[in-house]
């Protein structure tokens, strides 16, 4: 998720990731179930379709991914991708659920290890593959974005073997995706039961990775941030995909479902429309990311969110939920951060807790780590008398 430009640095793309990162972790304060029952039992299909609209710019992390794509061969690619998402989200699925479950039991929560164990395969899509059992309560359940990483590495296998015999030529670039929409419809559709590590993922996480490299060779975000704002039509685009993408969402709505692999009401054929009023918000939120970083003081602060999105998706789910036992809050056990109960006031406390405090420990550990490695490094180098 946390790519650069080789190129020529964008900075409003650190801020747009910034933003979105923002607007995800707050978002998850909100979010109620309450029940220690599956995501999608969640009524969240009736929110307004303007939040629905919103909530698409969480696809904008695949199609930036796809934008600043770089032929380096297959195995380059994949291996930097697996060490940098893979290896991570494995490690955070390991020890993170390991940590808050030391703590809450610590808090008087006298939880058995099984609750452990049930986040682990949570995080990493092994729960419950046959799908017939019964959701249980898991009070270090932490998926609230390990899912989104695991399933960017399936797209992120589907693009690299095909992008550099795809990429050069933009009906190749249609074809494939329109390929890729027809398949996750039929995974969708025609496979009732759950793949193992959200392979399911995969073909429509792709289809917007080659929709972002479609876009990188109309170098549309360089034109976002150095073109001419002084044509008309430099404005018109952004504002007529939003009219268009948010009219699609209020007479199709897509739900923000993409976990459980819903995309609408139609079923599977709702990725269809569900992809195209994606890419359509794509383009005013990209636009949302360069006007943000012209505003000094919140173009800093959502920068260095944007350098930190890898870290703080993993690591805010605990944040928040530590924080808000230490504040006395009794958790569920559900799949929600907060239960019902909590104030508004104090979710948008926790979220932004939960937002800076990773990305502020993630900036400033290597840094301290370094220099607790100087000294010692200086006294190798000292020859001995």
């Amino acid at each position: 998720m946390e790519e650069t430009d080789d190129r020529q640095h964008l900075k409003s793309m650190d801020v747009l990731k910034g933003i979105i990162m923002a607007v995800i972790v707050i978002g998850h304060m909100f979010l109620v179930d309450g029940a220690g029952g599956d995501p999608s039992g969640q009524d969240v299909r009736q929110l307004p379709p303007i939040l629905q609209a919103l909530y698409l710019g969480l696809m904008a992390y695949l199609i930036l991914s796809g934008y600043f794509y770089r032929p380096r061969g297959f195995k380059n690619n994949m291996l930097k991708r697996l060490k940098q998402l893979g290896l991570v989200t494995a490690v955070a699925s390991l020890i993170l659920p390991l940590i808050l479950w030391l703590y809450l039991n610590a808090f008087g929560y006298d939880l058995p290890i099984s609750d452990y164990f049930d986040a682990v395969l949570r995080n990493v899509g092994l729960y419950n593959l046959a799908g017939d059992l019964p959701a249980t309560p898991c009070y270090t359940f932490i998926n609230f974005g390990s899912y989104f990483l695991i399933g960017m590495l399936w797209g992120f296998l589907i693009f690299y073997a095909l992008a550099d015999r795809i990429l050069d030529d933009w009906r190749k670039v249609f074809a494939t995706i329109l390929i890729l929409l027809v398949i996750e419809v039929i995974v969708v559709e025609f496979i009732p039961f759950k793949l193992p590590l959200l392979m399911k993922l995969g073909p429509i996480n792709a289809a917007f990775m080659f929709f972002g490299g479609w876009l990188a060779r109309r170098r549309f975000l360089e034109n976002i941030e150095y073109g001419n704002k002084r044509e008309p039509k430099y404005w018109a685009i952004p504002i007529v995909c939003f009219i268009a993408g948010v009219a699609l969402c209020i007479l199709l709505p897509p739900g923000i479902g993409y976990d459980v692999l819903y995309f609408g009401d139609y079923g599977a054929i709702s990725v269809f429309p569900y992809f195209l009023e994606a890419i359509l918000m794509f383009v005013p939120i990209a636009l949302l990311g360069f006007i943000f970083s012209k505003i000094p003081v919140f173009s800093t602060l959502l920068d260095f969110l944007g350098r930190h999105t890898v870290g703080i998706i993993l690591l805010h789910p605990v944040v928040g939920k530590m924080l808000a036992v230490a504040m006395g809050i009794t958790l569920s056990g559900g799949v929600d951060i907060l239960p019902a109960d909590v104030s508004t006031e104090v979710r948008v406390f926790i979220g932004l807790v939960a937002l800076f405090l990773p990305a502020v420990i993630l900036h400033f550990c290597p840094m301290l780590i370094d220099r607790m490695k100087k000294p010692k490094e200086a006294d190798k180098a000292e020859p001995s008398s």
